[in-house]
Order: C-alpha cells, then structure tokens, then sequence
C-alpha cells in the first residue's frame, strides 16, 4: 500500500475526480462508483492488515470531533441559547469520566487472540457472554441466545437458525405472545436509569437451504419482523445488523475445475413462502430467551441489570390468554 488517499462512494465520486486517481484506476476503500469508461473499471489494492490502524486513527479523529462539538454544545446550553431535550442529568465530572471510558480502548489484542482460541464447533455460548454481558432488551438484563425451526418437507425439510445479541428497547414496549408485558412489568426503580431509545442488535441467520446472496438478504429483511413482535419500534439512534449465509456449499479454495455444479432453488416463492415465517419466528424467539434465560448483573461501578420475572410474565400471559391460544 503506497498511499490512502479517499474513500469515495457513486455520490462522491465525481468530486476532485482528478484527485482520486492512481495509475489510471480509482483509489478508494468503498464500492466503485457507476462509470462507463473502462478507465475506472479497477482499484488499487489496500492490505486489509493495515485498515485496522486506519480505523483507529480515523475513530481518534471522530473523537477529537465529538469532543469539539460537545464542547460547543455545553456553551450554548449555558449561555441560553440552546433547550436541549433532557433526558438525565449528569456532572461535569460524569462526562469526563464517560469519555475517558470510551477512549480507554478496553478491548485489547489478547482478548481478541482468547476468543478465537476459545472457538469451538458444538453448541454455541449462550447468555451473558461475549458481547451479550453488557446488553440490555426492554430495560431488563439480556444477553446472546438462538433458535431455529426445522421445515416439513413440503417446505424443503430445510433448518433455519437465528442467533441474536438484544440490546435494544423501552420497557414499555416488550410484548410477549401478543400480550404487552411492558406495561405491567418495569425494571426496578432502584436499578439504572432506563436506557435510551436506541439500541444494536446482532442478528446472524443461517440455514441449510441452498439461497443465492439474492435471496439471503431477503432472509435478512424479514428478521426485521421478528424484532418487531418483541415491541421493537426501530428507534432512531437504532444500529441494527443482520448478517445470513448458507451451509449449503461448500467452495472450494483451489478447485479443480474452471467450473461447477450447484442446486439451486427450483421455485423461489413457494421455499420463500416457509423460509420468511422460520425466520420471524427464530428471531422472536431468540430475542425472548435472552430474556428468560438472563440473570440480574451488577457490572462496573455497580450499574445493574435486573432479570426478567420470568414467573410473572408466565402469570401475565395466562391471564390475557386463558386458553393458550
């Protein structure tokens, strides 16, 4: 890598053009931007190794950024010329120990190394593992949890599983089994103050039936569905990801043959049509058991996330639902 000189995109593209060019191809970390001239057909290679030092430097800049900026916000609050919307009131003494958090760059080399010597095949981890040890889902403690449902064979005898990290919601809005938990049912008042709106939810869907990347982002829309039966609302603020991929096929890393054979899909509506419900119903369901499943933690500096009443929820249900239906 000689040099970085522009992430660009099809928007940005055609501004300074002349200036994003190297060795008649355009140097750029995103997408090519749609042009006819063959000119731009390529882009310079950069070593995937040394993106990481530049995503550091670029979030310590963001950072310089951000603080600048709430520098300036703080002057305006204070001077009367800005009503912000507050939520939760804080010292000057908690923001900058906040900010010193978020640059103390906790996650370190070693605990990348720990968990892929850590992976396994079997079972995955479940729980307050992970990512999943500081997340929250309604206002009540969560975590990393799965579920999958298995098609009749009219539907392919396909599998299809979800794994999901819930960190998202107000407590007002969980709903279980239709029934609105949330407004019986509120985290201890002696706990934390209830999170904000926002939230990042980590969805991995997979599945044995043999989907294009086409029809696999099809999956992945439909995930979107199994939040929303939870009481999700998609706040804005939300950062929510979902990624799927197929077991399927296997490719090879050094074939044999310039060609090859795969199965495909022979009618797509009708295996979409028992794909779509397994995926709703695996997210909903996974978001759920990293509810029941959690246990009340108390992290750093005694912040607390209490665990759901899973008895009282069980009670709630019945009596909104006699029938089980």
């Amino acid at each position: 890598l000689d040099a970085v000189q522009a992430a660009v995109d099809s928007e940005t593209a055609d501004q300074g053009i002349a200036a994003l060019t190297f060795a008649g191809a355009i140097s750029c970390i995103a997408g090519l931007p749609t042009l006819n001239d063959q000119t731009f057909a390529k882009a310079i290679s950069l070593h995937k190794i040394s993106l990481g030092a530049a995503h550091q430097s670029n979030n310590r800049a963001a950072q310089e950024d951000l603080g600048r900026m709430a520098a300036e916000m703080i002057a305006l609050v204070a001077a009367g010329t800005l009503n912000p919307l507050v939520e939760q009131v804080i010292s000057p003494e908690q923001i900058a120990a906040g900010l010193a958090q978020l640059q103390g760059r906790h996650v370190r080399a070693e605990h990348v190394w720990a968990a892929i010597d850590a992976a396994a095949s079997g079972p995955v981890a479940e729980g307050a593992v992970g990512a999943g040890t500081g997340t929250t889902c309604f206002g009540w403690k969560s975590g990393i949890d799965t579920a999958s449902r298995l098609l009749p064979a009219e539907g392919g005898g396909f599998t299809v599983g979800a794994l999901v990290q819930s960190n998202f919601g107000r407590p007002r809005d969980l709903t279980i089994c239709g029934v609105p938990v949330g407004r019986h049912l509120s985290p201890s008042a002696a706990s934390d103050p209830p999170p904000h709106r926002g939230g990042s939810v980590m969805i991995v869907l997979t599945t044995d039936a043999p989907l294009t990347t086409r029809q696999l982002r099809r999956l992945c829309v439909r995930a979107a569905a199994g939040l929303a039966r939870t009481g999700s609302i998609y706040g804005h603020g939300s950062g929510d990801f979902v990624i799927a991929f197929s077991t399927a096929w296997r490719i090879e890393h050094r074939p044999a043959s310039l060609t090859t054979n795969q199965v495909v899909l022979a009618d797509e509506g009708q295996a979409m049509a028992w794909l779509f419900p397994a995926v709703v119903e695996s997210v909903e369901e996974a978001v759920l058991n990293s509810l029941f499943c959690a246990e009340t933690l108390t992290g750093r500096d005694d912040h607390t996330r209490h665990a759901l009443p899973v008895d009282e929820v069980v009670d709630l249900v019945r009596r909104y639902r006699p029938g089980g239906g």
